[in-house]
């Protein structure tokens, strides 16, 4: 998944600062040199080798890698093991006190993960004006995401109807809120959005989950009057599956944040060319989401949206 290619999961910022340049290559990847006691590594790389990061006016794309070495767990006990039998053979010992055998341990785990290779992964991102589009729904990445973008001077919130209007997050009862934004606001759009027909679960191979007091409750399948039952219990959806006329995705409502959405855009020319069309399919589901909720619920409190400068250059 990404945002050249694949089906898209995407989360939306709004941009508060950021330098009129943004410099990328301030924070490039560094490979992690072999041999180093480093587990771990993230910086920027462009989103296709060797391209430039800015690609038109006010839009920049970039990919932040992430590479991780993780000593595989089975070898690190048979290298401990190894390590213990040399430390007891012929003192009678079944194994070295626990203080010595932590250290052991540690050794193990620095001699494995030396002969491991990183594993890698990305996240594509999209800078377009006021806006950030990450491709990724992961809150662990976002978080990395987020705070590599500070280092290079981009500021970015989440952004929901909530956020723009200036209301407080709602909690839901029962449920925990794992981001400071998520709010009830978006389990209560959600529910709106399907009990008016705006969007409709999917019939078939449907997926909801919905918190029902302090229940939350998985469906599957043909879930159209389950969902509906639920709902008349006072059941408020965290996600659904939905279909709608802008395609068919995931919604996470909390976080108003998009899922496997499927694009067709492959046909384009290059990877710009993709990439400008699939980030305009997102932007027209996210406002259209962002419509749907002034219909159905308004803003909250009624209050304007906030309009927060960002710096010289047009967005």
């Amino acid at each position: 998944m990404g945002l050249v290619s694949g089906s898209l999961s995407v989360s939306r910022f709004e941009v508060v600062a950021r330098p009129a340049e943004p410099d990328f290559e301030a924070l490039a990847f560094e490979p992690l040199p072999p041999g180093t006691e480093r587990r771990e590594s993230q910086g920027f790389v462009p989103l296709e080798p060797e391209a430039p990061y800015r690609i038109a006016h006010a839009l920049w794309a970039f990919r932040i890698r992430f590479d991780r070495v993780r000593p595989d767990p089975t070898a690190v006990a048979e290298r401990l093991r190894a390590y213990e039998r040399s430390e007891t053979d012929g003192t009678g010992m079944d194994r070295p006190p626990a203080r010595r055998r932590r250290e052991l341990k540690t050794l193990a785990e620095e001699e494995i993960a030396r002969a491991t290779p990183p594993r890698t992964a990305f996240v594509e991102g999209a800078l377009e004006g006021r806006r950030l589009y990450l491709a990724s729904t992961a809150r662990s990445r976002i978080g990395t995401c987020l705070t590599l973008l500070r280092g290079i001077g981009i500021e970015a919130y989440p952004k929901a109807p909530w956020t723009d209007a200036g209301v407080e997050p709602q909690l839901l009862p029962g449920v925990r809120f794992a981001e400071p934004a998520a709010s009830a606001h978006g389990c209560r759009f959600l529910r709106a959005l399907i009990e008016e027909g705006e969007a409709m679960a999917e019939p078939i191979a449907g997926a909801a989950r919905v918190a029902l007091g302090d229940v939350e409750v998985a469906l599957k399948g043909a879930i159209h009057v389950e969902l509906f039952r639920l709902f008349e219990q006072g059941g408020e959806p965290l996600s659904a599956k939905l279909v709608s006329e802008h395609g068919a995705f995931r919604f996470d409502a909390p976080t108003f944040r998009i899922a496997s959405l499927r694009v067709d855009a492959e046909e384009a020319g290059g990877w710009i060319e993709r990439l400008d069309a699939r980030l305009g399919k997102v932007g027209e589901l996210f406002d259209w989401l962002d419509g749907s909720y002034a219909k159905l619920l308004g803003t909250g409190d009624g209050a304007p949206r906030a309009s927060v400068p960002v710096g010289s250059e047009d967005a």
